[in-house]
């Protein structure tokens, strides 16, 4: 009975401990109400400043995807793009016309610089 007993309790630790260890690159991670955090303190007081807009992110980390959602002439768009580039904290995603997204995991930011329209992005999410 004790060793059996023994055995069990190894296997739910064993379980347990290959279950913690996979980390970001078995989910997909959701992303939205983004905002320049350098101008506002929270999405709430950007959103009533009336500089956001109705994008997401979900990024599927297993399979490299990654769909972009927004509104366009009163309709959901959706785009695909890959994942180009990721570790457990950061994560580029491409749609290799535009320049590519960074996505910080670990301080839940993104960023991207597109030189030609004179943008350069860098705002606070909220990482699901």
């Amino acid at each position: 009975k004790s060793l059996m007993k023994k055995g069990l309790i190894t296997l739910f630790i064993l379980l347990i401990f290959n279950n913690s260890q996979a980390g970001w690159f078995d989910k997909k991670i959701k992303i939205k109400n983004c905002y320049d955090h350098k101008k506002f303190k929270n999405f709430k007081e950007a959103k009533r400043a009336g500089t956001t807009n109705d994008t997401f992110w979900e990024l599927d980390i297993e399979n490299d995807k990654a769909v972009l959602s927004y509104m366009g002439s009163n309709r959901r768009v959706l785009e695909n793009n890959v994942i180009k580039a990721k570790t457990n904290d950061y994560i580029i995603v491409s749609d290799n016309k535009l320049p590519d997204v960074h996505f910080d995991l670990k301080n839940k930011t993104l960023s991207y610089k597109y030189p030609a329209k004179n943008i350069n992005r860098f705002e606070k999410c909220d990482f699901d």
